[in-house]
């Protein structure tokens, strides 16, 4: 049963975000990426493979981890740029390790970590590039968003497999590790330009809120509460604030970016009609 959600629900999800993406935009692809539904399960697989007390601290190292998040999508955005995606990516995960590392030394209370992840988040959204123009984009093949998944399920299992030897510290650090905004973010840098990826990272950020909402409350009541009513508290209060986070994107009008722009036009051009 737990392999069969290693194997399914990560990928399912970023199926359906992929799917979103090309009927919306990439700005709504990054949004629903946001939702903690791969790294809540992580946390949920690991709380019943290991215990109440490993879940705990895996869920409040996790809402530090969310630095991780804001990190990659952040530098991926700025570097998409000047490199192919390849490169980007190389660069933005390096990036990820070094903050990992630097993390890791840490030990903070979840109060503590939720109030650095909030004022990280804030400034992180101040710092995201403008919209490039003249971005070419071209048609996917069939097969990319099958390719998604099949990275995010090999993904997914080597973090939750590598749990005991990490421990419960290191693994909640490592639950929100990029695994959904890397892979949408290099499919999306490859088959729809600079532009989409910009609006996929930065409306990413926009939804961790959610994230950091959901692992502190992890963090406090799994002990209290017991998993399967932690879990349903957590979930409840990442949608309700994943849905104030949604209104806020409609506010700031990211643009409908990662649809095919008709011949003679740019993107930017295109979400403007």
């Amino acid at each position: 049963m737990i392999l069969l959600l290693k194997l399914t629900l990560a990928p399912l999800f970023v199926g359906l975000a992929s799917l979103a993406g090309r009927r919306w935009g990439s700005g709504v692809a990054g949004w629903i990426a946001a939702l903690p539904i791969i790294a809540g399960p992580i946390v949920l697989i690991l709380t019943i493979e290991n215990g109440v007390a490993f879940g705990e601290s895996a869920a409040s190292s996790a809402i530090l981890g969310i630095l991780l998040l804001t990190g990659f999508c952040l530098s991926y955005a700025h570097m998409a740029r000047y490199f192919n995606c390849v490169v980007t990516l190389f660069l933005s995960w390096l990036i990820t390790f070094a903050l990992i590392a630097l993390l890791s030394e840490l030990a903070l209370s979840p109060a503590v970590s939720f109030t650095i992840v909030i004022v990280a988040l804030y400034v992180a959204l101040k710092c995201f590039p403008q919209f490039d123009t003249n971005q070419p984009i071209t048609s996917p093949p069939k097969w990319e968003i099958l390719l998604r998944m099949l990275a995010v399920a090999v993904l997914v299992l080597v973090i939750t497999s590598s749990a005991q030897l990490l421990g419960p510290n290191l693994s909640g650090l490592l639950a929100p590790f990029p695994i959904a905004s890397s892979v949408l973010a290099v499919f999306t840098h490859r088959f729809f330009g600079v532009n989409a990826v910009i609006s996929l990272t930065r409306a990413f950020v926009s939804g961790i809120f959610s994230y950091a909402v959901f692992f502190l409350l992890l963090a406090t009541t799994l002990k209290s509460f017991g998993i399967s009513a932690a879990f349903v508290i957590a979930s409840l209060a990442a949608l309700i604030i994943h849905a104030v986070s949604g209104r806020y994107l409609r506010l700031i009008q990211i643009p409908k970016l990662g649809s095919r722009a008709p011949a003679g036009k740019t993107e930017v051009e295109t979400s403007k009609h």
